[in-house]
């Protein structure tokens, strides 16, 4: 079942002279998405089941996937996660690898491992480079007790790296990537960094897209971005005076994904308005999925605009968009529930899938529902995203999506799919 979504996906180009109304919803028509809201679907192809779903490891979340090139040169899919061992008290960043497009994963090791009690790891990102060597980056937190009281604890979230040069048969981390800003007293202290993503560039470049903040700050976070020309050893700003892609002082973003498409590079990212609480220290979060786009690789960009609109109590987050041959596959999850302290029943974590497709560069969506075997994804699922298996000649192009299903067992799992 395909039904219209009045969806506005903005990416838009500054024009030289129009009204804030036509600049908000019209944009060049050279561009190759363009904002509107949709009003006739088109011929838009949809997906259609082409297996069951598969488990990908019994234990995994924050999932994340690029394509992977083993030793013999074929083609596979590696996917990265995050495995919690409350028994042990240790966290870990493991890889899975398949070779067959989804029909059987197989256990490709540990990335980084953390023993210390002390110690979070999550948002696992994966890229491999033309000579063979992945890269993987992930957010790691450190929390210090002190003497034991609130007042000395504290929290430092960065940015982590690990890297393997034999296909992923053993790893070695490098240097943690840190942020200074100039404290109250003038004196620089490091900024809070989340959730990173790798994007590899079209000038064989690698970029690292993350949120961040000033440390205690809940209520700002900005997208910011960094680039390496040496497969990750060491990193740059993304000009010489600023690292910020997207900001904005009354919302915490969060959750930067990216897609190349021509010269252009699309960020989308979610971003939640938080307002006090009742009892002046909770929060309440209206979160909307927004995108931004650069015509510069990443040097300069344009304003943030909204993707998918938060509607009453029910919020919006991680979105994942994603090229197939032209065709565009919007993923995100959907009735994020917050009660009064922000989670209410469900978390940011725990969610509905949502999935829309448009044929036409962006112009109109259509809402795919799932169907059939595959009806329970439609809900209750965690962090789903869509990536590009690519097509044989003659043959329906393939994706495989990929979740995190609800248990103690946090279940990675995928399905495969032609869109035809």
């Amino acid at each position: 079942m395909m039904k219209l979504l009045k969806l506005v996906l903005a990416a838009s180009a500054v024009l030289a002279a129009a009204d804030p109304i036509s600049r908000r919803l019209l944009v060049s028509t050279t561009n190759p998405i363009r904002a509107r809201t949709a009003q006739d679907s088109g011929d838009v192809p949809d997906l259609h089941p082409a297996g069951d779903p598969t488990v990908i490891a019994d234990h995994g979340e924050y999932l994340s996937a690029t394509t992977y090139q083993n030793r013999e040169n074929s083609t596979g899919v590696l996917v990265v996660y995050r495995v919690r061992d409350e028994a042990e008290d240790t966290t870990k960043i493991a890889a899975a690898v398949t070779m067959d497009r989804g029909e059987l994963w197989k256990d490709h090791g540990e990335v980084h491992v953390e023993e210390d009690a002390q110690q979070d790891l999550r948002w696992p990102t994966a890229v491999q480079f033309p000579s063979g060597k992945i890269l993987v980056a992930y957010w790691q937190q450190t929390t210090d007790p002190g003497d034991g009281s609130k007042e000395d604890l504290i929290i430092t979230d960065r940015i982590a790296f690990s890297s393997s040069t034999d296909y992923g048969y053993t790893w070695d981390d490098l240097d943690p990537v840190e942020r200074k800003h100039d404290g109250d007293d003038g004196e620089p202290e490091n900024l809070d960094l989340f959730s990173p993503y790798l994007w590899l560039s079209r000038d064989g470049t690698v970029q690292l897209y993350y949120a961040e903040g000033k440390r205690g700050d809940v209520l700002t976070r900005s997208i910011s971005m960094m680039w390496s020309d040496d497969e990750g050893e060491s990193w740059k700003p993304r000009d010489d005076d600023s690292h910020i892609v997207a900001h904005d002082k009354k919302a915490l973003n969060d959750r930067p994904r990216v897609l190349g498409w021509g010269d252009d590079v699309f960020c989308v990212f979610d971003s939640q308005e938080t307002h006090p609480g009742s009892d002046g220290g909770t929060f309440f979060n209206t979160a909307s999925a927004n995108i931004v786009k650069s015509s510069d690789n990443g040097n300069t960009w344009e304003d943030a605009q909204e993707l998918i609109t938060a509607t009453d109590d029910r919020s919006v987050g991680y979105p994942h968009l994603v090229n197939v041959n032209g065709t565009l596959i919007l993923t995100a999850m959907t009735n994020l529930a917050y009660g009064e302290d922000g989670y209410g029943d469900k978390s940011m974590n725990v969610a509905d899938l949502s999935l829309h497709i448009s044929g036409d560069a962006g112009q109109t969506w259509v809402e795919h529902t799932a169907d059939g075997d595959v009806a329970a994804l439609e809900r209750d699922i965690t962090n789903p995203f869509v990536h590009f298996l690519g097509a044989e000649k003659g043959e329906p192009n393939e994706v495989l999506l990929l979740w995190t299903a609800l248990g103690d067992d946090k279940t990675a799992m995928s399905a495969k799919y032609e869109l035809r």
